[in-house]
């Protein structure tokens, strides 16, 4: 990787210090010729750097050289002068100060979302990116981390993106934003040591040095941020003029610095058999707490791995009686990562005697085929929002389109592909389907206009 043997063009006049480089200067040449400034491993002493600073940066509050088990990383010349250690010792107090608030920063956040291993941070030079709405100056810094546990040399980094404001009454800084991909530990938000961003920001990088967990970093805290993830998961008690006949727990995650929100209502059954309770219950909350890695098992949400993300899950019971639970699940997604945000539904069928999850082929039988269900001309579309109906007996031209264009997109597929996507009510079985773009429609059919008369209703004394 190439190292400038100067500060790099975009770091502002005012960052630059004429004398402290000459006085810097000298003091390496010093060092070097007195066997203090030449080390074997190309890099500055902790002692070496501490003297620099000292005469560079009197007025930083936390200087650099105050990180222990933290090195500056300083390639020799070709006659093995230790020249290019100039534009990491000469960084200026406003910048030595900022870069250590950032590790703590970054170290805080290694602990609080259990980031493991040891990182090469590499720095760009902090600059001004806009002034907010009550005339502060926004400053924003760049960051490279390379994961110095990996196996390999060619190992993928992670970009990262801080916004800051500083306060010179107080002396303190505050983070406004922070894009921190690595707390995810997500794979894909990697970068490609080819990738324009990074050699452009290794490029221009004015500082690197190391962090994990464990690094002491001697510097006290100065600086405000978003907090990390609080949870709740609880009983929630309605309203007494809002009555809820099924009684109702509430998810929440809430994780500022991360960006992510996740609100989860569902439904709890109570029955007097307690494994039966615990079988129902379970089945209830695997439904409602699914993730999107369809090819893991079990493929559970993980918001501890999210970022940027609101999650918002409620539902719809169908059926509740002495036979079966049947529930409708929505969900909508937004997430500052995608276009756009989404919304679908799944479902979930229990039986009340057993506990076990109903598929569509234990209603209609193992010989029923999907087209022949299709095909019974019992469907109609339910065209309403949300928990809302159409009339059966208006069946529309429009209405005979859409369930057209339904049975051709489903002629060859299996009853399975509606597992999670079918529903009971007292009399009729409910699709979930797919319509233009990311949109979905329900259709329905009378249980009786299938043949399937003995899925109508259990005992009306048992509702």
């Amino acid at each position: 990787m190439k190292r400038q043997t100067s500060f790099p063009k975009n770091i502002p006049p005012f960052k630059r210090c004429s004398a402290a480089v000459c006085c810097s200067l000298l003091l390496l040449f010093s060092l070097s010729f007195s066997g203090c400034g030449r080390q074997d491993t190309d890099t500055l002493s902790g002692s070496a750097i501490a003297h620099a600073s000292a005469l560079i940066s009197p007025l930083a509050s936390a200087p650099l050289s105050h990180l222990h088990a933290a090195s500056l990383s300083i390639p020799a010349l070709a006659d093995g002068t230790v020249l290019a250690a100039f534009p990491y010792a000469a960084l200026s107090p406003e910048t030595e100060a900022i870069f250590c608030q950032i590790l703590l920063l970054l170290q805080d956040g290694f602990r609080q979302y259990h980031v493991p291993h040891t990182y090469q941070v590499y720095f760009s030079a902090p600059e001004e990116c806009r002034t907010n709405d009550d005339g502060n100056t926004v400053m924003e810094c760049s960051l490279l981390l390379k994961d110095t546990d990996a196996v390999g040399t060619d190992s993928a980094y992670w970009q990262e993106v801080l916004q800051f404001i500083f306060d010179k009454e107080s002396r303190r800084y505050t983070f406004i934003w922070q894009y921190e991909p690595v707390m995810t530990q997500d794979d894909s938000f990697t970068r490609s040591a080819d990738f324009f961003e990074v050699e452009e920001l290794l490029e221009n990088c004015i500082y690197e040095t190391t962090l994990s967990q464990d690094t002491v970093i001697d510097a006290p805290v100065q600086y405000d941020a978003a907090s990390g993830p609080v949870v709740s998961d609880s009983f929630f008690t309605t309203s007494p003029y809002f009555p809820v006949h099924t009684p109702l727990w509430l998810y929440t995650y809430r994780d500022e610095r991360m960006g992510v929100y996740i609100t989860i209502p569902y439904p709890v059954l109570y029955v007097s058999d307690p494994d039966l309770h615990k079988i129902l219950n379970a089945r209830i909350r695997e439904a409602f707490f699914y993730g999107y890695d369809w090819e893991k098992e079990p493929n559970l949400l993980m918001p501890e791995e999210m970022m940027l993300t609101t999650i918002d899950r409620s539902y719809f019971i169908t059926r509740e009686d002495a036979q079966y639970f049947s529930v409708r699940i929505y969900e909508y997604n937004e997430s500052r990562l995608a276009a756009h945000p989404n919304e679908w539904e799944s479902c979930l069928t229990l039986s009340m005697e057993t506990g076990n999850v109903i598929t569509l082929s234990d209603i209609v039988g193992e010989t029923y085929t999907l087209t022949q269900l299709l095909d019974s001309e019992a469907f109609h579309v339910n065209w309403g929002s949300w928990g809302s109906y159409v009339d059966a007996e208006r069946l529309t031209e429009a209405e005979k389109e859409e369930l057209d264009t339904i049975r051709e997109y489903y002629q060859n597929s299996a009853l399975e592909v509606f597992d999670t996507d079918f529903y009971l009510t007292d009399d009729s079985l409910g699709l979930i389907v797919p319509t233009f773009g990311d949109e979905y429609t329900c259709i329905e059919a009378n249980l009786s206009d299938l043949g399937l008369d003995e899925w109508i209703a259990a005992n009306p004394a048992d509702k």
